[in-house]
């Protein structure tokens, strides 16, 4: 974010950064057995959601403007790493 890319180049960058790292996942989740018929099953039925969130993101990047679209990053930043410290704090509290 303090390049200030454009948000359709930032949104771009981070979809193929992201596309990167879980492809990069592949291989070990493979080896450790995580690819059951089940597991397989309910990612199949999760394509269609993930299409669909896809193409309203892309509807929103459009018609949103960058200032907003960086609060709105920065707000949605600020929330996931403050629920990843308190799923921490809290499995501290419980281990």
């Amino acid at each position: 974010m303090p390049q200030n890319l454009k948000p359709r180049v930032f949104a771009g960058t981070a979809a193929m950064f992201f596309a990167a790292a879980n492809l990069i996942k592949v291989p070990p989740y493979f080896l450790l057995g995580q690819f059951s018929r089940d597991n397989l099953a309910v990612s199949a039925g999760l394509i269609r959601i993930a299409v669909l969130s896809t193409f309203a993101g892309v509807w929103l990047l459009r018609r949103v403007s960058a200032d907003r679209f960086y609060a709105v990053i920065l707000i949605i930043t600020f929330a996931i790493g403050a629920k990843r410290i308190w799923d921490a704090l809290w499995a501290l509290v419980l281990a």
